[in-house]
């Protein structure tokens, strides 16, 4: 502790994954993204019936080492700028972005027209921010 100074804390409530069930090791890279869910626009069914999917398929193909979506527990309070939080999840930094979204979510839901659920989608939610996190040090 003395090595550090705690700026912040936050409490999050893991609610969806795509991650390889024999994963040993926490992967390199994350890209994380802080979102506002947008009221009566489904963004958790939306991201549970076809993100996920897609993330499951990117994950078996080996483009992603995984993905994950929270949903914000603590600070909480109508002035919070974001309610949820996902994370793409890379072992090498040229893999970040580099799955195909697009792609990944047309193979994912092959029923759905993406010319109306790509709207949707964005639709739902308000991108706050993104960080790139890059693992430096862990303990097991």
């Amino acid at each position: 502790m003395a090595s550090r100074e705690l700026v912040s804390s936050r409490l999050l409530n893991w609610q969806l994954q795509s991650l390889p069930q024999d994963q040993r090791e926490p992967s390199r890279y994350a890209m994380v993204n802080y979102q506002k869910s947008v009221p009566g626009k489904n963004y958790f069914a939306l991201r549970r019936d076809h993100v996920k999917p897609a993330f499951d398929l990117a994950l078996k193909e080996g483009k992603v080492a995984g993905w994950g979506l929270w949903s914000t527990t603590f600070p909480a309070g109508a002035g919070m700028p974001y309610n949820w939080v996902s994370a793409d999840f890379y072992n090498k930094m040229s893999e970040i972005g580099q799955y195909g979204f697009t792609d990944v979510m047309e193979r994912a839901n092959p029923k759905e027209n993406m010319d109306e659920l790509m709207p949707k989608m964005g639709e739902s939610r308000a991108m706050v921010k993104r960080e790139l996190w890059q693992l430096i040090d862990y303990v097991r």
